[in-house]
């Protein structure tokens, strides 16, 4: 049995949920190892998990992975599982580290820009306590999630980021066990977490679990668990509170000897199995999964044996309309798998796992898609026996941190990967700043609540840029090229991605005027298509100057539906008056559903408190999408009303839709 299968993919997570932790004995007697642990957990006498040690290849040339050093100092024996990134300065980690006497205890680290460090974490388990997955909506909020155990029964683990410390929240799931693989939050009130539970207190099957967090409590979602006998999620991925993406295993045997990919869809309403390729003869099991509006990649090992001594990367993508297998290289010509995937842009997504041609030593497996091909790059770690990739985060295309473990034989250390572009690109980035100055009405509803992305809005170039978030100019595979849109420009990136994916469009001339100003109409327009909303065209128009033949009255009623536009008190709804610096803000924060962020005092000198806009300026700014202007020592302004510029938009909409 590969020693990766249990720690790295989790093919067989449900057998944790029987035992302390480590093997459990089928009903036909067939071992099964557990899904936690560093480079594969085995399960000793007493019960208690012992890391084992694996492999490394030493990098050979440039490189556009770098390894940055993890925390220190660092516990030994650690593990990082799931990794969250809300800007440069602010990346979580979470995973594990093993005791003396052989129990698992949490562990949470944290990049503020220069280093990694510790961040003490609660225990709440007696015995063994393990993190998955972390997901952060703030620097005040977030989630890391897993289990703990303190007899034999596991229990699923949340702990919360105030801003200050992390703690266990008091949570009571009406499962008899449940352990907790991945978790992914739009918003501080709309999270998802993922991973199995027992049917019954028995736990003659394992069935899916997917817990949902709402801002107050969290609450089981029924969803479905179609093998036969045991089946899992192993990651989820939310892209709005309508579309969210789980995977994970199905089997069709008892003691999953065999088993189907397994891939589940949120509509808002129910969960449902989508219909997805299986490519191992004997068992094909699904790791992670992204996914944007109308795209999504999972990745994850298919076997060709039961306990997949010998496995293949895969990769499925999903089109819009079906997923399909899509071939892979194999650089471990005895196994390679795939532990997580993030889509960087259009055309350029990552996938990251581990391989080995031994069996003994492992080294970073690291895929990469350019559009039409997968291709495996050369990416050594430290470890002198094993590395192991296990979690991605994006930040831009060319800001991607990878997190996992590495091993000299004896003792595991944390691994951090971290991409800043191919190798001899400059990574230094322009910007540019949107220039918006009120109108009387305010055109959007009430609703709050949502995602997060970052992005930036700066200054012309006789001002100063306070908060920045940049793009990188990285081609866009597709056959749409604007004159007036160059590799240089800031909303480079973000016009190609729209436009290949029908979001905006140039004009006759083959030139795209990105200087131009944006009007309500067209911002209602990009908005509605960005989502991904079904049109509504009600026979009646609300407003007086938008008529049904009016070019953007579906897009207009449509946004008005979703309540995240309105009209002014004489009934208009002023389609081509320019989209001011204010509105835009409350119109993408109330498209994300962000949750509003309202600091007591005001980050910029003109808006107030008072403003109409003043809620969802400080979020846009919060979430770090926005910029202001500086107007003296400590001082900064905003300019609600100065117009944005089709350009500006651009780069906001794409952040707002691809950022993870």
């Amino acid at each position: 049995m590969s020693r990766k299968l249990a720690g790295a993919l989790g093919l067989v997570v449900m057998a944790v949920l029987v035992g302390s932790i480590g093997l459990q004995s089928t009903p036909a007697g067939a071992a099964l190892p557990t899904r936690p642990g560093a480079f594969g957990l085995v399960s000793s006498a007493d019960g208690k998990a012992a890391p084992l040690g694996a492999g490394t290849a030493t990098p050979t040339g440039c490189s556009p992975w770098q390894l940055v050093m993890g925390a220190s100092p660092e516990p030994d024996n650690t593990n990082l599982y799931g990794v969250s990134a809300l800007s440069a300065t602010d990346i979580w980690a979470a995973g594990n580290y093993f005791t003396s006497d052989g129990y698992s205890q949490t562990l949470i680290e944290h990049w503020d820009g220069t280093a990694w460090s510790v961040v003490p974490s609660p225990n709440p388990g007696a015995h063994n306590n393990w993190l998955f997955g972390i997901a952060a909506t703030s620097a005040n909020n977030a989630w890391a999630v897993g289990w703990k155990a303190s007899t034999s029964i596991q229990q699923p683990l949340f702990l919360h980021w105030n801003g200050s410390e992390w703690t266990e929240a008091d949570t009571t799931i009406a499962r008899p066990r449940v352990v907790l693989l991945g978790i992914s939050a739009l918003s501080a009130s709309d999270i998802w977490a993922v991973g199995v539970s027992c049917e019954s207190a028995l736990c003659n099957r394992r069935i899916t679990v997917a817990l949902h967090y709402d801002g107050t409590s969290w609450s089981v979602v029924d969803s479905t668990s179609p093998g036969t006998f045991d089946n899992n999620f192993n990651a989820v991925k939310a892209v709005s509170s309508n579309d969210v993406w789980a995977v994970g295993e199905a089997c069709v045997t008892n003691g999953c000897a065999s088993s189907q990919s397994l891939i589940e869809h949120w509509d808002g309403t129910a969960w449902t199995v989508s219909t997805s390729p299986s490519p191992g003869s004997v068992r094909s099991v699904l790791a992670s999964v992204d996914a944007v509006v109308g795209d999504a990649w999972a990745v994850g090992q298919a076997c060709s044996d039961a306990l997949c001594t010998a496995g293949q990367s895969v990769a499925l993508h999903w089109n819009g309309t079906a997923w399909a297998a899509v071939s892979t290289p194999n650089p471990g010509t005895l196994d390679t798998h795939l532990n997580a995937v993030t889509i960087a842009a259009p055309g350029d997504v990552w996938a990251v796992g581990s391989q080995t041609s031994d069996g003994t030593n492992y080294t970073n497996a690291l895929l990469h898609w350019n559009g039409s091909a997968w291709s495996a790059l050369s990416v050594g770690g430290p470890g002198s026996v094993d590395n192991d990739l296990r979690a991605l985060a994006r930040l831009a295309p060319n800001d991607i941190w990878a997190v996992g473990d590495s091993s000299d034989g004896t003792i595991e250390h944390s691994q951090v990967q971290h991409y800043t572009g191919p190798c001899g690109a400059s990574t230094a980035t322009p910007t540019t700043t949107a220039t918006v100055a009120a109108q009387t009405g305010t055109p959007t509803g009430t609703r709050t609540a949502n995602p997060t992305f970052t992005g930036t809005l700066t200054p012309t170039a006789t001002q100063t840029a306070i908060r920045t978030v940049t793009s990188t100019a990285t081609a866009t595979p597709c056959a749409v090229t604007f004159t007036d849109v160059h590799p240089t420009d800031y909303f480079y990136v973000p016009v190609l991605y729209l436009a290949c994916h029908g979001v905006i469009s140039g004009y006759g001339d083959e030139i795209f005027r990105p200087y131009n100003d944006t009007t309500r109409g067209q911002l209602a327009k990009i908005v509605v298509l960005a989502e991904g909303w079904p049109l509504y065209t009600p026979q009646s128009p609300t407003f007086t100057d938008v008529p049904t033949s009016q070019t953007f009255y579906p897009y207009i009623e449509t946004a008005y539906s979703r309540n995240i536009i309105s009209g002014y008190s004489d009934g208009t709804f002023r389609p081509g008056s320019n989209v001011t610096r204010g509105q835009l803000s409350k119109i993408i924060v109330l498209a994300r559903q962000w949750a509003l962020y309202t600091p007591p005092a005001p980050t910029f000198r003109d808006v107030a408190p008072g403003n109409p806009f003043y809620s969802f300026i400080e979020t846009a700014y919060n979430r770090a999408i926005i910029s202001g202007y500086t107007c003296g020592t400590g001082c900064l302004e905003f300019r609600p009303g100065n117009n944005a510029t089709r350009g500006q938009i651009s780069k906001i909409v794409y952040l707002a839709i691809t950022r993870p």
